[in-house]
């Protein structure tokens, strides 16, 4: 079965369990945007396959062509070991790591001392 490009961003957002306002406000789109990728009347540009990529821990050969997903590479089965990760801390606190960026040393263990603390608190 061949589906298309926008059919791919479908399902894989549909896999999220992700409406397209949620889908679209993480990728810093519109979801009219994201409406016409999955309806086909327009292609993403490639800064935005290949954030969409990341999300979804795939890969950009993925979403437009099919080819499936390499399990040899390590990077994609790190990327796999975290999916689905609005689904344990919730779709808000995605969101709003990914409007963070990436975190300077000092912050990575701000977040590794709060999520001590979590886990100390769930283990009593």
């Amino acid at each position: 079965m061949n589906i298309s490009l926008g059919e791919r961003l479908r399902l894989l957002r549909e896999k999220k369990d992700w409406t397209q306002k949620q889908a679209a406000d993480i990728f810093g789109i519109t979801s009219g945007a994201l409406s016409n990728y999955e309806r086909n009347k327009r292609t993403p540009d490639i800064h935005t396959l290949k954030n969409i990529a990341e999300v979804y821990g795939t890969t950009m050969e993925y979403i437009i062509d099919g080819k499936p997903v390499a399990t040899d590479n390590p990077h994609m089965r790190e990327d796999h070991k975290f999916y689905g990760m609005e689904n344990m801390i919730g779709f808000d606190c995605v969101k709003l790591l990914y409007e963070i960026g990436k975190l300077d040393e000092d912050e990575q263990k701000l977040m590794l001392l709060l999520l001590e603390g979590i886990k100390a608190r769930r283990d009593k």
